[in-house]
């Protein structure tokens, strides 16, 4: 594992939207809760046309940045939309973000190399 990433890497975020069968999007940057939001309705406008939005579940962990991103299912074009938050079990405990840091870590190190 490398452990000495440049410093400009080390608050990467990403969100991403996975599917049952498999990654369908995803983001890196460092961003606000602003940008998740618009992330989120970005996502449901383009799944609609192929998905009802009653059938579609967002997931969201306890990023500081997704407190806000509740907001964007306010929108009575969106309210059918289910959203669930995980619980704040210890990052251990919870494969999604084990899952999360895995690929965060992979991409920190790509980047890395990139410089």
């Amino acid at each position: 594992m490398q452990t000495s990433v440049d410093s400009k890497f080390k608050k990467i975020h990403v969100i991403a939207v996975v599917s049952s069968k498999c990654l369908v999007k995803s983001h890196f940057a460092l961003f606000t809760s602003g940008f998740a939001k618009d992330f989120i309705r970005r996502f449901l406008r383009h799944i609609q046309g192929s998905t009802p939005l009653d059938q579609v579940v967002v997931v969201l962990d306890n990023a500081p940045n997704h407190n806000s991103a509740k907001d964007g299912f306010e929108e009575d074009k969106f309210s059918t939309t289910e959203m669930m938050k995980l619980g704040s079990d210890p990052p251990m405990l919870n494969p999604t973000e084990n899952m999360f840091s895995a690929y965060k870590r992979t991409v920190k190190r790509s980047l890395a190399r990139q410089r």
